[in-house]
This record gives structure tokens, sequence and C-alpha cells, in this order.
């Protein structure tokens, strides 16, 4: 067959008949405090951008750098539910982008609070996010009297 016995190629007919899979993200699950490091890490390599210009990229940044970051991210948030799967397997997917995202903030200083209690129980952040406001109050004033009692001039005995 040569190039002007094939057919004509409807490319709208094409999309119509393809049917995609459908990938829905919902941006306010995705924070700094959801993301494991090995996934923010994965999503670095997939989409190129580095973690520290995630933000700027989602407020500034150029259609094709905020669609490689957000296939990349809803390639990882995906691979928890289906390990198998690649990122170029999901750049095939129709991609639905839901809710508002986070205040970054919000999230740092959650994570800054949630290691400080595990640090200061020397515990693991998952055990810190699990322990009762009551549990960090009293570990908090446990340490601060332990602080203070150090602090405290010691009394030299009579020799």
């Amino acid at each position: 067959m040569t190039q002007s016995e094939k057919p004509d190629l409807v490319v709208s007919d094409l999309i119509a008949q393809t049917t995609r899979r459908k990938l829905i993200l919902r941006v306010s699950d995705v924070h700094p405090g959801s993301l494991t490091l090995l996934e923010a890490l994965d999503i670095v390599d997939a989409s190129g951008i580095p973690s520290g210009e995630f933000s700027r990229v989602m407020e500034h940044g150029k259609l094709r750098e905020k669609a490689l970051l957000m296939m990349a991210v809803a390639w990882v948030i995906a691979r928890r539910v289906e390990p198998d799967l690649t990122f170029e397997e999901v750049c095939t997917y129709k991609l639905e982008v839901v809710g508002e995202p986070l205040d970054d903030q919000k999230a740092k200083d959650r994570a800054t609070a949630i290691v400080s209690v595990a640090q200061l129980a020397g515990i693991s952040p998952d055990e810190a996010k699990k322990m009762t406001v009551s549990e960090i109050e009293a570990l908090t004033e446990l340490r601060r009297k332990r602080t203070v009692s150090r602090t405290r001039p010691h009394r030299r005995r009579a020799s």
C-alpha cells in the first residue's frame, strides 16, 4: 500500500474511540508530610524537577513542568496500590486533579511538631503521631523539670 492509498486518519475520531484509564489525584492529600523520602526522590527523577522547586513550579512554572510534576506525583501515589505501575504507563492515563493544595507552611509546621515530639520522647515519628496531647504535655513537663534541675547550682558538701 502506497502513501496515497492509505485511508485518512481522523485524529478526533481516534481520541473519542480510545478509552483511557482515569487517575484521580486529590491534591489536598499530597504534601511534604504525606510523602516518604524515596517517593519524593522518585518524583524528582520522573519529573526532572528538584524537590525544592515543587511549589515554585506549581505556582509559576510552565504548563509542561506542571503536567510532568503532577503525573510524577500521581504515579508515586498510585504505586502504593499498584507497585508495578510505570511512570510511562501513568503518562497515558487521563489525570484528573481535584481539590486545593494544603498550605505548605502548615504541613511543615505539623512535621516539625511531630519530629520534635519524637526526638524528645526517643521514639519514631509514627509513634509520636499516635501520642495524645496529655502524653505530650506530660513528656514536655518531665523534660522541663530535668533541664531545670541540671541548671541549678549544686550545693557543695562540707568536708
